[in-house]
């Protein structure tokens, strides 16, 4: 399974993976997406600066997540330990159909593979806090706790905020 960038032209591939998630999110009771996000503009976005990435199975993209120097500003007081060259986290997302293989892992081992690549120094993300099940997964990736931030367009919960610095030698040894 190889990451590659999105085109234009799986747009509603992407589309459908995101409504897929917001199904997923529903049936475990919590409103993390939603019929207005991730939206279409976003998803545009995202493929038009080219930090979008995916991966597929028998040519269908099956997972995606954008790649992104987008560092929302409820992050500023945070205390990250890297504070050069990092990337963001943003919309990472695995269709119903392939939930428990192991994808989200992978999908974000092969970004953090990525990332070392071009010589970025650590990896930033926030999940929302009660997806037990995406703060279990960036815990298990080696992922530390930085903070908890709320965001003004989303009063209803709090993000806990992760971070990264990547390890070079795991990859390439």
């Amino acid at each position: 399974m190889e990451l590659e960038q999105v085109s234009l032209d799986q747009l509603q591939e992407v589309l459908r993976i995101y409504k897929s998630c917001v199904r997923q999110h529903q049936k475990l009771g919590f409103n993390q997406w939603d019929k207005d996000y991730p939206s279409r503009e976003v998803v545009l976005r995202d493929i038009e600066l080219n930090q979008l990435f995916g991966i597929k199975n028998k040519n269908r993209l099956i997972a995606v997540v954008a790649f992104t120097d987008d560092e929302p500003q409820e992050y500023v007081e945070l205390s990250w330990e890297n504070n050069q060259n990092y990337k963001i986290v943003h919309r990472l997302g695995v269709h119903e159909d392939y939930i428990g293989r192991g994808l989200a892992t992978k999908l974000m081992w092969l970004l953090e593979r990525r990332a070392i690549i071009s010589n970025v120094k650590s990896v930033r993300l926030d999940t929302f806090s009660p997806n037990k099940i995406a703060l279990k997964l960036y815990l298990k990736l080696g992922y530390k706790k930085v903070g908890v931030v709320s965001f003004r367009k989303r009063t209803d919960s709090n993000y806990t905020c992760f971070e990264k610095v990547l390890n070079v030698q795991r990859f390439f040894s």
